[in-house]
């Protein structure tokens, strides 16, 4: 009896027991935190993005997005 108690805490130990019905998979794994952390991260990542094409092209992408507007001093 002890070994085989033995033997389940060492598999236990190592990884290798079988799952059991309370490590089923969670449903919803996430809270809202890390949700906002995700979005904000592929937010970082597109502005990121945005400024590598923009010094790729020469400044062309900000040019087309943000045209300028007229200056009062020139005339």
């Amino acid at each position: 009896m002890t070994e085989t108690t033995q033997a389940a805490a060492t598999q236990a130990a190592n990884g290798q027991a079988p799952a059991q019905a309370s490590d089923a998979p969670c449903e919803d794994c996430t809270n809202t935190s890390e949700r906002v952390m995700g979005i904000l991260g592929v937010l970082a990542a597109v502005g990121l993005l945005f400024i590598g094409i923009d010094l790729v092209t020469g400044g062309a992408l900000s040019r087309v997005l943000f045209p300028a507007k007229a200056d009062d001093a020139s005339g």
